[in-house]
């Protein structure tokens, strides 16, 4: 079995100086590395994503490839710079540290297929345990601006959308925060 454990990513240092998504990126690699070496099959790092992105990223690693080739800004910068290390200094880490989408909101024109954006976000967390279960370390996403809170539907997603409603209602946001704070007690 895994762990969910909470992981501090700041974007500032201490004298408010932006923090660059390659040392973000480096900051999550070494801590994949420590994980793996110390027994985790693999580590993965949850990440507010958009509908189409979650799609991107399962087709990838269900195909059996590692780069998602991930791209955008904030957290998705940090995304594109980790796939970049592993693309060249980091090669060891492809296949064992794996970006863990929650849906935050879509883009895509028909909203999410077939599916409710709470049916999207409950298959999302149904993954991560999926990957706890396989003996995976799972970093849950913690900033300076949302701890104790994971950070889950920040930056875009929490503005409203053409309709006037949050691109990620505050009933998603609770149970992704509630459910990575089960998954942290579980899984300790």
């Amino acid at each position: 079995m895994g762990h969910f454990v909470k992981f501090l990513l700041p974007y500032k240092d201490d004298h408010g100086n932006m923090i660059s998504s390659d040392s973000q990126a480096f900051s999550v690699i070494e801590e994949a590395k420590k994980r793996i070496k110390a027994g985790a099959k693999g580590v993965a790092i949850t990440y507010s994503a958009n509908y189409g992105q979650t799609l991107e990223i399962h087709k990838t690693y269900n195909a059996g490839d590692w780069n998602t080739h991930t791209a955008g800004a904030n957290q998705a910068g940090v995304m594109t710079a980790m796939e970049n290390f592993m693309g060249t200094t980091e090669t060891a880490l492809q296949g064992t540290l794996q970006i863990a989408p929650i849906t935050t909101m879509s883009y895509e024109s028909n909203g999410y297929g077939d599916y409710t954006h709470k049916e999207v976000v409950e298959a999302d967390l149904k993954h991560i345990k999926s990957l706890l279960d396989q003996g995976w370390d799972v970093l849950g996403w913690v900033n300076q601006d949302t701890d104790p809170e994971y950070a889950v539907g920040g930056g875009v997603a929490k503005s409203l959308d053409q309709y006037g409603k949050p691109y990620f209602p505050k009933e998603l946001s609770d149970l992704v925060q509630q459910t990575f704070k089960k998954y942290t007690a579980d899984y300790a």
